[in-house]
C-alpha cells in the first residue's frame, strides 16, 4: 500500500518507454511486484496502464516481454474491459507460440482473465484461440497447460 500512496506506480510507468534496456526491464520487475497485490493491478487499471502494456507486447524485448505480459494478466483479473478495449486478444495470440515457457505462460495467464467475461470469450473465439489452446494443452510447460485450459473452460460458458 506505500507503494500507492506515495504514487510510485506513475513515476515508475512513466518509464516504460525509456530507451535504456536495464531501466525498462527494472521498471517492469517493479510494476509487476506491486500488481501482484489485488490493490495494486486495480490502480494501475484505474490509472490506464492497460493499454500501454498492450502496446509494449509486439516490440519488448525477450528479457522483459513477461513480465510485461505477467503485469497485464494480474490487471486483467481485476478488469479485463481495458484490455479487451486495447484489442489485446490478437495480441496475446501472436506470443502462444513464443519459444520462452515463461512468455507462454503469461500469456495464457492473461488469456485465461479476458476469457471470463462474455465479451472476451466472444473475442476468443472470434480469434479462432480454440484450435491454438488445444495445442497447448500438450506444452511441456503446466503452467502454459493449466492456463490453457482454464482458458479453454472460461470460454466454454457463453452466456447471454
Amino acid at each position: 500500500d506505500a507503494f500507492l500512496k506515495f504514487d510510485i506506480v506513475g513515476p515508475l510507468a512513466n518509464l516504460i518507454d525509456d530507451p535504456v534496456n536495464a531501466c525498462r526491464k527494472n521498471v517492469h520487475q517493479a510494476l509487476n511486484r506491486i500488481a501482484e497485490f489485488p490493490s495494486g493491478a486495480v490502480f494501475m487499471v484505474s490509472m490506464g496502464l492497460v493499454p500501454k502494456l498492450v502496446l509494449k507486447v509486439p516490440d519488448e524485448e525477450e528479457s522483459i516481454l513477461a513480465s510485461v505480459l505477467s503485469t497485464l494478466s494480474y490487471c486483467v483479473s481485476v478488469n479485463a474491459l481495458p484490455a479487451l478495449e486495447s484489442d489485446a486478444v490478437p495480441v496475446l495470440k501472436d506470443q502462444l507460440s513464443h519459444t520462452s515457457p515463461a512468455i507462454r505462460r503469461a500469456a495464457t495467464s492473461a488469456l485465461m482473465g479476458i476469457s471470463v467475461p462474455a465479451d472476451g470469450k466472444m473475442k476468443v473465439c472470434e480469434e479462432n484461440l480454440l484450435p491454438v489452446l488445444v495445442k497447448l494443452l500438450s506444452d511441456d510447460d503446466q503452467g502454459v497447460v493449466a492456463n490453457a485450459a482454464g482458458t479453454i473452460m472460461n470460454t466454454a460458458v457463453i452466456t447471454k
